[in-house]
């Protein structure tokens, strides 16, 4: 794991304008549908120069994948969905321009996650629905029905 107390200021800076321009927040479905359906909240960045995912990769943690863009050329994706989530969004918090609203949803979806994999109450499972809908109309601008 990557020792993010040291990643400079600037660089925590320098994440969030990313995010902002050329990121996604996004809450994945995970787990079992009959059972306790959850989401992981993850941070996504696609670049079609490898360099900014080699540089994200490397500075925060988290991995790099490769896929298709625009005119058969590769696409690069940094992606972060660990603990560390937690602790770099928080530090990059302060230099949000555009997303820090959705920012301030998805920490408070990962508040409501424990490493326990018990039945969760029904009020738990409500909240986190309303959550991932308000993440969505933020995102999309209009409402979303609920998860199946």
């Amino acid at each position: 794991m990557k020792n993010l107390e040291a990643v400079s200021e600037i660089d925590y800076a320098r994440l969030a304008a990313y995010i902002d321009g050329e990121g996604c927040i996004r809450l994945q479905p995970s787990g079992h549908k009959r059972r306790n359906r959850f989401y992981t909240v993850v941070v996504i960045i696609g670049q079609m120069d490898k360099r900014l995912t080699d540089w994200l990769e490397e500075t925060f943690g988290g991995s790099v994948a490769i896929g298709q863009g625009s005119k058969y050329l590769p696409m690069y994706y940094w992606k972060l969905g660990s603990q560390a989530l937690d602790y770099v969004l928080v530090r990059c918090m302060p230099y949000f321009i555009v997303k820090g609203e959705q920012v301030k949803i998805a920490l408070e979806y990962r508040a409501t996650v424990t490493d326990r994999t018990i039945t969760l109450p029904q009020e738990l499972i409500d909240r986190r629905e309303e959550l991932r809908a308000k993440l969505h109309q933020l995102k999309h601008g209009h409402k979303v029905k609920k998860a199946a």
